[in-house]
């Protein structure tokens, strides 16, 4: 074993270690034998320990209800099927993720009740469709606030049409005031059609908007197919909500005069159309073998309606769309043309539209009603 001396020799110059220092550590047989004793107590003694905790705290899974703890590989299906038949929402909390939310839309559903969709992350892609699809008619106006978007106008939407159109305060629950301007247009449109008044049209926007369009021509009560002809109809015009609010009163009230309010080409449109009808109900002749035979006695406008009456109903008769090719106005060609293909299911007669986007559209439309969908 080096001396003091030596050690302290060494430490001036480079830096030594203990082993070098004091040399090795050899235990003798005895003191390797308390060593391991003390190591194996050591271990023995944290089992001994750990089976006290266990024995005297012993673990208990989650009390899960309706028995669902002995499914623990099936957990979400089992709550699921509890929270549904007991309507117990609470259940669905020991579940995390999209399987919470799915758990609680089941409940919402086979309970038929909009509220416990609200018990649902809102960031869920099933939230919306929750709302939507249970609160219909708009029973809470207090949940269509919790929705964004075009889901939020949606929902107002809904219980518009539960109140009849009859309370405007309603739009002011929307956050959106773009989508509160579009409810309020509907209210407008519907208070001045209740009353034939005219007048109350000025109060709907002046500018085209077909977000505004969709929803008048959908709150007048066509049928899917019908709404989209409609809409395409007067946005092919360029027809704003006013106008076209001006088009449906004067077309109530045969009223031309209320067409000359109409700006654009949709004034000689909704004129046009009233003289139709008045002509229609005395003396055209349908069953004519040619148009000129028909219509010949007319003028103007009456006959030009006449002349696309006469080539729809042609067009019907014989299913053929060539017969709507006839009419030299496009937007009269293009409604004969789009009634004949909807009316007949047709997708082959779509491609006969010059607007190709009123074509892919008209497609939709067919292949929508061909396959049993609604628009």
């Amino acid at each position: 074993m080096a001396s003091e001396k030596d050690i302290g020799n060494k430490s001036k110059g480079t830096q030594i270690t203990m082993r070098e220092a004091y040399g090795s550590i050899v235990l003798n047989e005895s003191q390797k034998r308390a060593l391991l004793v003390f190591v194996v107590g050591i271990f023995v003694a944290f089992a001994i320990a750990l089976s006290i905790y266990n024995y005297m705290f012993p673990y208990k899974p989650p009390d899960y209800p309706g028995g669902c703890g002995n499914y623990t590989y099936e957990l979400s299906s089992c709550l699921t099927k509890y929270a549904q038949e007991s309507g117990n929402v609470s259940a669905c909390g020991y579940l995390q993720g999209s399987y919470r939310d799915i758990c609680i839309y089941s409940v919402a559903q086979s309970s038929n009740n909009a509220s416990i969709c609200t018990a649902m992350n809102k960031s869920s892609y099933l939230y919306p469709q929750c709302v939507l699809g249970l609160n219909v008619g708009g029973k809470n106006i207090q949940l269509c606030n919790t929705l964004t978007g075009k889901d939020e106008l949606n929902c107002i939407y809904n219980y518009s049409v539960e109140t009849n159109f009859s309370n405007p305060y309603s739009c002011s629950d929307i956050n959106n005031n773009s989508y509160s301007n579009e409810c309020k247009s509907i209210y407008y449109y519907h208070s001045a059609l209740s009353a034939r008044n005219a007048s109350a049209c000025s109060t709907l926007q002046a500018l085209p908007n077909e977000t505004s369009l969709y929803y008048l021509t959908k709150s007048t009560g066509y049928n899917s197919s019908m709404q989209i002809a409609n809409l395409y109809y007067f946005a092919t015009l360029n027809v704003s909500p006013q106008n076209y609010c001006y088009y449906t009163i004067a077309q109530l009230t045969n009223s031309i005069s209320t067409c000359g309010l109409i700006k654009g080409i949709a004034n000689a449109s909704c004129e046009s159309q009233i003289i139709e009808r008045n002509v229609t109900s005395t003396n055209y002749d349908l069953n004519a073998s040619t148009a000129i035979a028909a219509c010949g006695s007319y003028s103007s406008y009456s006959k030009e309606y006449c002349y696309y009456e006469y080539y729809l109903k042609k067009a019907e008769q014989e299913n053929n769309v060539t017969q709507c090719m006839q009419l030299n106005i496009s937007y009269e060609q293009d409604g004969c043309i789009l009634h004949l293909a909807i009316n007949q299911s047709s997708i082959a007669d779509c491609n006969y539209l010059t607007n190709s986007t009123y074509a892919g559209a008209c497609t939709t439309v067919v292949n929508n009603e061909l396959s049993g969908q609604k628009t």
